[in-house]
């Protein structure tokens, strides 16, 4: 495996130093026995499965496969969310085998659902534990359906494809997430830039390619303005009165949080973001929204440059190989490249981790794929020497 990650040896580094850090901090924890416990759970769910998924995806049409696998998963949820919708709770909720029953106040709140307090809507979760992990799910498939349709020569796919990424956007409606819509709409303006930067690269007499790569400030600068001016779409990504008391409570948690992490930038242990901020919602829960303020707090400066300089140096690497790709897989970098990047932006307004095993599964797959690109390089290099 060593020689899979001498095309990313950063990134492995970056790694590394995350979970160092997580064990440097276990001291730190006023429940260290607590921490211990997620820090073994985390190594499982997070570390492993980026290394197991880096060996299984270094065998071609395994990351394909995986990825369509992914989808339909995701069609899956969204088609099945429809009859959550109509219901107004989870369909299994009361219909649970007396066996599987766990006598939990977390679990009767997920299995009754949420409703956004000013509204009183109810909004849509699958099997995730909140509506906003679901939206999270949606947002990071989007760009895998973009590149599907894009790269498909049957006309009859693209059809289907574009319909549901229609009904994808209806569902994510149905969460009442802001961090959906914006991820659903990162997705596709990314891809459009990195594919037609792609198709310039590929063919220098391409009129459009070129023009939609240095038209695109212009075209970025549009929609920013649509999402100011068109009330409903400005509702969607900024958010109205309906979701002011969110944005206000976010707010106070970063005020309360950089005062805690100025007292002690090192991080304060393992999953104790929210004792040690102790923001409390109007229900009396202890929470924070943001998974940078978490980080910061958990893991210190150093934790946090570590976590996320993982995903930024991914993201580079995944898109500078999947421009130069000439492969119907490795081609799957671009996507991957965009989703990391919606996950890092959806990361500012979600600490929740219900999707963070499947990002490093992909992690996983994309440090595989930047391998599988270099290394075909390297020989096509070679043999035209």
């Amino acid at each position: 495996m060593s020689r899979w990650f001498e095309s990313s040896p950063w990134l492995v580094r970056l790694m590394l130093m995350f979970i160092a850090v997580e064990i440097l901090t276990l001291p730190m924890s006023s429940s260290p026995f607590a921490s211990l416990n997620r820090l073994f759970i985390l190594q499982i769910e997070w570390t492993m499965m980026f290394f197991v998924s880096a060996f299984i995806f270094s065998v071609p049409g395994r990351a394909m496969l995986w990825v369509k696998m992914f989808c339909g998963f995701a069609v899956f949820l969204a088609v099945t969310s429809l009859i959550e919708y109509r219901m107004g709770h989870v369909p299994w909720a009361g219909h649970m085998p007396s066996f599987l029953v766990v006598q939990s106040e977390i679990v009767e709140k997920i299995l009754v659902g949420g409703a956004r307090a000013a509204s009183g809507k109810y909004r849509v979760q699958s099997i995730f534990t909140t509506s906003l992990n679901f939206a999270e799910l949606l947002g990071l498939s989007t760009a895998f359906f973009v590149h599907f349709m894009i790269t498909s020569r049957h006309r009859l796919i693209q059809a289907a494809i574009a319909a549901y990424l229609c009904f994808s956007f209806f569902v994510i409606i149905t969460t009442d997430s802001r961090l959906g819509i914006i991820g659903f709409f990162a997705s596709i303006l990314l891809y459009l830039l990195v594919a037609s930067a792609k198709r310039w690269r590929s063919r220098e007499d391409s009129i459009f390619s070129p023009a939609i790569v240095l038209s695109y400030p212009v075209t970025f600068m549009l929609f920013m303005g649509l999402t100011l001016t068109w009330r409903r779409l400005n509702v969607m990504v900024w958010g109205g009165g309906a979701q002011q008391s969110s944005t206000d409570g976010r707010a106070e948690q970063w005020t309360m949080g950089m005062a805690k992490f100025w007292q002690w930038p090192f991080g304060y242990g393992q999953s104790q973001g929210g004792n040690v901020v102790g923001w409390v919602d109007l229900a009396g829960n202890m929470s924070i929204d943001s998974y940078y303020l978490s980080i910061l707090i958990e893991f210190g400066l150093i934790g946090f440059v570590a976590y996320f300089g993982m995903f930024l140096l991914a993201t580079s690497q995944a898109l500078m190989a999947g421009i130069t790709s000439k492969d119907k897989e490795t081609d799957l970098l671009m996507p991957l490249g965009i989703m990391m990047i919606v996950f890092i932006i959806g990361k500012g307004v979600l600490s929740q981790t219900d999707n963070h095993t499947l990002v490093f599964i992909m992690l996983g797959m994309l440090v595989a794929l930047v391998h599988r690109h270099k290394t075909a390089t390297v020989s096509v290099s070679a043999n035209n020497a």
